[in-house]
């Protein structure tokens, strides 16, 4: 779950999702960081 999915469930912030959530080990990555850039920037038009 992402922290937007987490805070919907009891109506608070990130901020304090955050702060609940630190301790937790964290889900491996399913995606590379040149897929995740790619998603994150699609109006560059470019994968690499």
């Amino acid at each position: 779950m992402t922290y937007d999915q987490i805070q919907v469930e009891p109506g608070c912030s990130k901020g304090s999702t955050s702060l609940w959530v630190r301790d937790l080990p964290k889900p491996e990555r399913t995606r590379t960081r040149e897929e995740a850039s790619a998603i994150a920037r699609p109006w560059t038009g470019s994968t690499s």
